[in-house]
């Protein structure tokens, strides 16, 4: 678990230096806010980081990374949802004695 932890915290700090830089090379402009009564935004988002990672990597005007993150985040979620799913029916089963199949099912 210690060498998850330390992988996790390494991965944390590279993207943390890679939006800095990123944001860097968008000559300090803070990012505007849809909303006017919020303060600019001085963060990346994921898409952000990617489009400006990857400017050239376009296929009709659209950044295949960014929508490549989008899917991918998009699938991470449902597969999150699942494994909640699945483990509340196994909680009912053993807690309770409820049938799984039909707890899924219903």
């Amino acid at each position: 678990i210690l060498l998850f932890a330390l992988m996790a915290a390494y991965t944390m700090k590279l993207l943390a230096d890679a939006e800095k830089k990123f944001f860097m090379m968008r000559d300090y402009r803070p990012i505007e806010s849809p909303d006017a009564e919020k303060a600019p935004r001085n963060r990346l988002t994921y898409p952000e980081l990617m489009r400006t990672a990857y400017p050239t990597a376009e296929v009709f005007g659209c950044n295949y990374m960014a929508g490549l993150l989008y899917v991918t985040v998009v699938l991470t979620s449902l597969g999150i949802c699942v494994a909640y799913v699945l483990f509340i029916t196994s909680t009912m089963n053993h807690g309770f004695g409820w049938n799984t199949d039909y707890t899924v099912l219903g």
